[in-house]
């Protein structure tokens, strides 16, 4: 059994702005406009839930960005609306290292469906004739499409580091708006120990991480270039999450167990970086 220093992941600082928004193509909702409408808003709330429920960051509270974005308001002659530079300040303001915004499209669809209809002709479109008196119709309103553009601004640099767009109804953006994060921030945690083929991580299923997760296995080595201390990854292997248990993992070595094993002897540090 060989292992290295277990070392704490720092939590990343998040700050999700208010998003801007347009439903039908009738309306636009700017970024400061105080009646939002609820799709548009639990868009945020979503992403904010995903945020926090993986345990990886910290979110900073939407009502104090709100305070500060009032006052940002009251101070304008004219309407104030978001720019990446106010998001920049915004964020250092409440030491975020990254602002979360994004601009959410919204459709909505409404059929009519007749009254003991089949299948069939409950299909009926509100452009088509509608059947007799006796075969009334009513109308049906279908889930909304939501595609939301979501960008990841690094407030040091003032960069947008991802910039995606998703695409569903309510209940089928969870899983996207999860894969956008762990695109935009891949967990990375230390390797605790390894035991033949099995590699100890440190999340547990508490972070998010499931029977299956594949993580690369890395070794780290830290240079200078001209005065800037940057961090080297060499890839070793890859391992497959076997075991959830309490805040560990174990994930079996897929590939290149001799390499990490023969790393590990060096006191190289390791990292596994989930894919």
């Amino acid at each position: 059994m060989l292992l290295v220093p277990a070392f704490a992941q720092d939590k990343v600082t998040v700050a999700i702005s208010s998003f801007s928004g347009m439903i039908d193509g009738r309306r636009q909702y700017s970024q400061n406009s105080q009646n939002t409408p609820e799709v548009i808003r639990s868009v945020q709330d979503d992403i904010e839930k995903s945020f926090v429920k993986a345990k990886r960051f910290a979110v900073v509270d939407r009502s104090k960005m709100d305070v500060w974005y009032n006052e940002k308001a009251r101070q304008q002659t004219s309407d104030f609306d978001y720019s990446d530079r106010d998001l920049v300040e915004q964020g250092k303001n409440f030491g975020a290292d990254y602002m979360i915004t994004g601009n959410v499209v919204v459709t909505t669809s409404e059929h009519l469906g007749q009254v003991g209809a089949n299948a069939a002709q409950r299909s009926v479109s509100r452009n088509s004739v509608v059947g007799t008196a006796a075969n009334l119709s009513k109308s049906v309103n279908l889930p909304e499409t939501i595609e939301a553009t979501l960008k990841i601004i690094k407030v040091e640099t003032g960069e947008i580091v991802l910039s995606e767009t998703i695409k569903g109804t309510r209940g089928q953006l969870d899983k996207k708006i999860d894969d956008f994060i762990d695109k935009g921030f891949p967990m990375s945690v230390p390797i605790v120990e390894l035991t033949g083929s099995d590699l100890l991580l440190v999340p547990g299923a508490d972070s998010g991480v499931k029977k299956g997760d594949v993580f690369t296995i890395y070794r780290l080595v830290t240079v200078e270039v001209q005065g800037r201390v940057m961090t080297r990854q060499t890839e070793l292997g890859s391992a497959t999450v076997t075991v959830l248990e309490g805040d560990f993992c174990t994930a079996r070595v897929q590939k290149g167990v001799n390499e990490i094993r023969q790393a590990m002897e060096q006191g190289n540090t390791l990292s596994a970086i989930k894919k």
